[in-house]
């Protein structure tokens, strides 16, 4: 008998969530729940749902156990705040995201959204954590609390769409029944093509007027459209997103307690993609730039007048800027690599013609012969009949004639 007497306000919470949940005062739920409360004493009851936002985060920073202790110091405070108005309560902790409050009020009358306010910020004060209040409006003891339960849990997710810190009431749903928004057939399409052009002010005008239809929009159809939002920007860039993989959408939302923050980072995720996808572009446009070059050197090598600037003027670029992209893609400078280029002329037609040096290193785009000599010694370490004679003789083999470059 006295274990069960120490148990008495853990079956008290058991048979007060049965209550809500079944949504009747049965006589043997009554009577538990009056061994302990006098909370049916009163004529007048008010339920208030204390919802944690982005309680996903807070159930990856805190075990079941810290969890669990927070919404027991919410409930006491939510005892001393209401205590103080005259109201008597019990709270239940129904496991997830939210705790409700069962409170014995004066009269039918009594108006309890300051104090529930001010619940709020001590919570957020003592705990650390942020969360949203709904408040259900008087009812009697005997009513069907279940779809009061059903539709204060409902309020508390208003303050995703409107943003607005403020305890929610039964006289919300007036505004939220005339939320009705609708989006077109293409607008996922427009919005991914848009990204891909680049033009971020057009995104991020198509992104305002997106979320403000979001916003006219009641809870669950806001979330599917979310879902289907993140879904397609992930499939769309799915090497560019911070969201891994498709299944960590919904893990993701669940982060953001109102639309305006899933806005911001959605606009920040976006302008990142952008920007990437920029680079990706001027990578590209780069890369072809160096292989006109490269191709531009191969069919005028032989031409005396090539040069940097020639080149330069041929790719519509400075000079200066041309020596760089080279430098940073090819590892080499522009004018060693036409030299090298030269050479590799050269040592051709030495091996495979029987033509006079003089006559070989015009054709290479040698003008001096004097630079030629000194080019062709200093990059292969010997003279040019030299490397025709080994190379046609075979005492180098193939490893005999090797290039180098300052």
């Amino acid at each position: 008998m006295s274990l069960l007497r120490d148990n008495y306000s853990l079956i008290k919470s058991e048979y007060m969530r049965q209550w809500l949940l079944q949504g009747k005062l049965t006589p043997g739920i009554s009577q538990a729940i009056s061994r302990e409360s006098s909370l049916l004493e009163s004529e007048w009851l008010m339920l208030a749902v204390v919802k944690v936002d982005g309680f996903r985060t807070t159930s990856e920073n805190y075990d079941f156990q810290s969890r669990k202790l927070y919404k027991y110091a919410i409930g006491n405070m939510a005892g001393e705040l209401l205590q103080q108005s005259g109201c008597m309560t019990e709270f239940v902790d129904f496991g997830g995201d939210h705790l409700a409050i069962m409170i014995a009020v004066p009269q039918r009358t009594t108006e309890l959204r300051s104090v529930c306010l001010a619940l709020s910020r001590q919570v957020a004060k003592h705990t650390g954590l942020e969360v949203t209040i709904g408040l259900s409006n008087a009812y009697r003891p005997h009513d069907h609390w279940r779809k009061v339960y059903d539709d204060v849990c409902e309020l508390t997710l208003f303050k995703f769409i409107r943003g607005e810190d403020k305890v929610y009431t039964e006289q919300d749903y007036e505004q939220y029944a005339e939320l009705n928004s609708t989006l077109e057939d293409d607008w996922l399409d427009s919005l991914i093509g848009t990204i891909r052009s680049g033009k971020e002010e057009w995104v991020q005008e198509e992104l305002e007027d997106i979320f403000r239809r979001f916003h006219q929009m009641k809870y669950g159809e806001c979330q599917f459209q979310l879902r289907l939002l993140l879904f397609t920007v992930v499939k769309s860039f799915s090497k560019l997103t911070s969201i891994q993989s498709i299944d960590g959408i919904d893990h993701h939302l669940k982060q953001f307690a109102r639309l305006e923050d899933v806005s911001g980072w959605l606009r920040e995720e976006i302008h990142r993609i952008i920007s990437t996808l920029s680079d990706q572009r001027g990578c590209n446009r780069r890369e072809k730039l160096v292989d006109e070059m490269l191709q531009y050197i191969h069919y005028h090598v032989h031409d005396p007048a090539l040069s940097v600037d020639q080149i330069a003027d041929h790719v519509s670029l400075s000079a200066k800027y041309v020596r760089t992209l080279f430098q940073e893609h090819q590892g080499i400078s522009l004018s060693n690599y036409i030299l090298g280029e030269r050479i590799k002329k050269v040592q051709q037609l030495l091996l495979q013609t029987d033509q006079p040096i003089s006559d070989i290193s015009e054709q290479c785009g040698f003008q001096a012969k004097s630079h030629f000599f000194t080019a062709f010694k200093r990059a292969t370490g010997m003279t040019p009949s030299q490397y025709r004679q080994q190379e046609q003789g075979g005492e180098g083999g193939e490893g005999g004639g090797h290039m180098h470059y300052a």
